[in-house]
This record gives C-alpha cells, structure tokens and sequence, in this order.
C-alpha cells in the first residue's frame, strides 16, 4: 500500500499536488503546464523523494521528503535532516488512518535510507493536529524570513 514513487509516478504526483494547492488558494497555470514543470523539476533534483499510498493501483496519497546533508559540526553524529512537504490525500479517503501510515512509513524510511537526525515540516494551521498526532513536536521555534509575496 505504501511505497517510494518512481518515475512513471511523477505525472500524477504533480495532478495531485496541483489539487493540493487548488484546494487552499487559486492556481495561476494550467494543470497541463504545471504538470510538465513538476516532472522536470523532480527529475533534476535527487534529493527530493516522494512516497505514495495506493489503492488497488490507484495513488491515494502523497507526501515528498527533501533530504538535507547537514553541515559538519564537530560532534560525532552528523546526520541529515528531511525536510517533509506536500503532504496530501484524495479528500475521499481523509480520516481513514492512510496518511498517518504513509508518515510512518516516510519516518521508517528516513532512518533507515538515510540515518536521518530529524524529521521537519511546516505545517499549515488546519494540519496541526494531524501531525502531532503523527509524533511531531514544536520543540524548536523556527523563525522565517518572508523575502517575497
């Protein structure tokens, strides 16, 4: 049900991650458009990992995780972060426990991929709880820099 998306996947990761953004503001390209930049996008940045549940071969829900090599510190440990994004379910299967398990499934993933130190997100206010129910915590405050509207 959970996996890494290859390739073939990227076409309709982009479909859902345009409904994604559809879903919370007005989108200024065309799905076609968009799908093109996404895919291009993808397949030139190998850092970047996205994870899919499915549904009798359907996609159902997605989720991508940045990998960021962290900079030496002189510690002994010096793992990466994963930055997680884009997380998103067809609204038809919400509340049903699958994104919670492609989570866990992405958590798995990172520590044994990638021997990751941390897990962040920035989650918008309505996902809050979600990801806390997930294990997330607000232990560090993040402050942010907006550079453009």
């Amino acid at each position: 049900m959970f996996r890494l998306a290859d390739i073939d996947d990227l076409p309709t990761l982009g479909r859902l991650r345009w409904n994604f953004v559809k879903e919370e503001q007005s989108v200024s390209q065309s799905l076609d458009e968009f799908v093109d930049r996404f895919v291009e996008w993808c397949k030139s940045n190998p850092h970047c990992f996205h994870f899919i549940a499915e549904e009798k071969d359907k996609i159902i829900a997605m989720v991508s995780v940045v990998i960021v090599d962290a900079i030496p510190r002189p510690l002994q440990s010096n793992q990466p972060i994963g930055y997680l994004t884009n997380t998103y379910t067809i609204p038809e299967y919400r509340n049903k426990g699958i994104g919670t398990g492609l989570l866990n499934f992405v958590k798995q993933w990172a520590t044994q991929e990638h021997n990751a130190e941390t897990v962040i997100v920035w989650p918008s206010e309505k996902s809050i709880s979600f990801y806390k129910r997930a294990g997330f915590d607000d232990r560090n405050d993040i402050l942010e820099l907006v550079l453009r509207e």
